[in-house]
């Protein structure tokens, strides 16, 4: 319903939130009113009541958004978080040629009257390191007031790994030869949300899906995986899929000889 500022186009603005469940942090939302605009967006968890700047500081991202609007930024990694935690999401904010970059909803009579804020919510700074509560700050001036700063959890999509590729290599010792099907992947940089482990499936090369097997579970820091062994008539279908912290199971991708 309105904008503030400090006489700059620059300004900072935060929520300090309350987790309910243990869905990750995944977006934030705000307004911005200038046609071109700058912002920061820090999340820190752990925050202390009416500071929120302190504590850990989980994730720090910036970006431009080239019109006026209401914009929702996906964060490019979840953020855990777990029910009754604190956190807060801080908006460094520049509107250029506009000189009012806070957003805010206040009880305005015909439109939002119906605003409700509480002390120790939303905060507006000028530098980003002293803060004012919005809600009792300025003798009241503002009671009832929130900043227009949204944050979102969820689940975000879960991909497989990237590039999983398969190479067929021999080893000639004395009495045999040895087949090895090495394997390998990459992480997928299109996954926001932090991998635990790779699955890893085999299966003889042409037979049914259901005759897969899982033949090892690898680290999420491990990217490839040597076959060792096998003998130059054993063919193999493999299938890779990445497992992540909320106990997700992606869909597969496969590779065969």
């Amino acid at each position: 319903t309105w904008s503030l500022g400090y006489g700059s186009d620059t300004a900072w603005f935060a929520n300090i939130f309350i987790a309910t469940s243990n869905y990750p942090l995944i977006a934030v939302s705000f307004y911005a009113s200038g046609s071109s605009n700058e912002y920061e967006i820090y999340i820190y968890t752990d925050v202390i009541d009416n500071k929120p700047r302190n504590g850990v500081l989980a994730r720090k991202e910036t970006g431009s958004i080239n019109s006026p609007g209401y914009f929702t930024i996906p964060l490019k990694l979840a953020i855990a978080l777990t029910p009754g935690q604190k956190f807060s999401v801080v908006v460094k904010l520049r509107t250029r040629n506009y000189n009012y970059p806070i957003p805010i909803e206040y009880p305005h009579k015909g439109y939002s009257s119906q605003a409700k804020a509480k002390a120790g919510q939303s905060f507006v700074s000028k530098s980003g390191d002293s803060w004012s509560d919005i809600h009792t700050s300025w003798g009241g001036l503002y009671a009832n007031t929130n900043v227009c700063l949204k944050s979102f959890a969820g689940l975000p999509p879960l991909y497989p790994p990237a590039n999983f590729d398969l190479q067929r290599l021999e080893n000639y010792y004395i009495f045999f030869k040895e087949y090895i099907n090495s394997l390998s992947w990459e992480a997928n940089p299109k996954n926001r949300i932090k991998i635990v482990i790779y699955r890893l499936y085999r299966k003889v090369k042409g037979a049914a899906d259901d005759s897969y097997q899982l033949i090892d579970e690898l680290d999420a820091s491990v990217f490839s995986y040597d076959d060792r062994g096998l003998k130059k008539d054993e063919l193999y279908t493999y299938r890779i899929t990445s497992f992540d912290e909320y106990g997700r199971e992606s869909d597969p991708v496969e590779v065969s000889n």
